[in-house]
């Protein structure tokens, strides 16, 4: 499901809207953070159009779009395709703890030829729980953020936990324009191999692929590449590019054809 995909772009779009979107060119802050809408309520719709592989090892690329809309009430609670509906439970200038319910959408075995004989991965309600740590301006790197994501999927199939970390540095290159290049590893559960990336038995004999029993671990690395750019106070447009090795048996997979994923995004958001 190609979604699954452009959901996931969706996250850094909308992290990234919330950065560069929400002031104006002229009283953001020479930091590049830029200020809070006035308000208890934030806003933020818009359009994505991305362009990435059919499915996790696919060898085969497609375009995709996808609406965003994302809601904020007194900077504690918020909803969003990617993070879902959620609380944050420290939000301050450093620190930012939250935990969530979304949705995985899953895999379909029409996503790609290559699939054929594999089923469906179902998707399901997912529990979430994400972090964010940025040092402090006293620091010689004030904008640098180290953060990570905690997902397992709690209806649907048994896909197992996912934990993403990642480090990103953000670089104001002027009041409108801001570059965040980061880079970061995913780790998987066992379950969450066996669904994406396993071949059990019964899939060998209707596929003709080879068996394939993966273990947990890492299963990819990578990095990314987000240009943010303000035009006012409630307009925002954004541009990403990543580029994702899987590593391990993630790699070794008979269902893997090509390790090298690159995905790109853009975008636009009005914020009120």
């Amino acid at each position: 499901m190609k979604c699954a995909n452009t959901a996931a772009l969706a996250a850094v779009f909308l992290s990234g809207m919330i950065l560069c979107a929400t002031a104006t060119a002229q009283d953001a802050p020479p930091s590049g953070r830029p200020s809070e809408p006035d308000g208890d309520w934030q806003f933020r719709l818009g359009a994505l159009g991305s362009f990435g592989p059919d499915y996790e090892g696919s060898d085969g690329y497609g375009f995709d779009y996808f609406p965003l809309v994302e809601v904020e009430y007194k900077d504690r609670f918020f909803l969003s395709p990617r993070r879902g509906a959620g609380v944050y439970l420290i939000n301050d200038d450093m620190i930012e703890l939250s935990t969530a319910i979304g949705y995985e959408f899953g895999r379909d075995e029409d996503d790609s030829d290559d699939l054929t004989g594999l089923g469906d991965v179902d998707g399901g309600a997912t529990a979430i729980v994400s972090a964010e740590y940025t040092l402090p301006d006293e620091t010689f790197l004030p904008d640098l953020s180290l953060g990570a994501e905690f997902r397992h999927q709690f209806t649907g199939d048994d896909t197992g936990f996912t934990l993403d970390a990642d480090i990103g540095y953000r670089v104001p290159v002027t009041r409108q324009l801001l570059l965040r290049p980061s880079i970061g590893a995913v780790y998987a559960s066992g379950e969450y191999m066996d669904a994406y990336f396993g071949v059990s038995s019964a899939q060998s004999v209707s596929s003709g692929l080879a068996p394939f029993d993966p273990s947990s671990g890492f299963k990819s690395v990578g990095g990314g590449l987000g240009l943010f750019y303000r035009f006012n106070r409630d307009w925002g447009a954004q541009l990403f590019l990543s580029y994702d090795r899987l590593v391990g048996d993630a790699a070794d997979s008979p269902i893997v054809k090509d390790e090298n994923q690159y995905r790109a995004a853009l975008g636009l958001a009005y914020s009120f």
